[in-house]
């Protein structure tokens, strides 16, 4: 896959550093949903973090969203 790219861009390091950036946002952005979904569904909470808002009896994480 990564020749792939680098033979599919022509060796352009722009094309490239903005295929990599985008990359790194989006394992972020996975990173981040994942943990969200997991603290819904799991009772165990132990890698709750500070600043979360309660409404409604749900918890909203302000810590979570807000850091990526």
């Amino acid at each position: 896959m990564q020749i792939l790219t680098i033979i599919g861009s022509k060796g352009d390091m722009t094309i490239l550093a903005e295929a990599y950036a985008f990359g790194v946002v989006w394992s972020f952005f996975m990173k981040a949903l994942g943990v969200l979904v997991l603290r819904f569904q799991r009772s165990d909470q132990e890698y709750k973090v500070p600043l979360n808002l309660k409404i409604a009896g749900r918890e909203i994480p302000i810590g979570l969203v807000s850091s990526h």
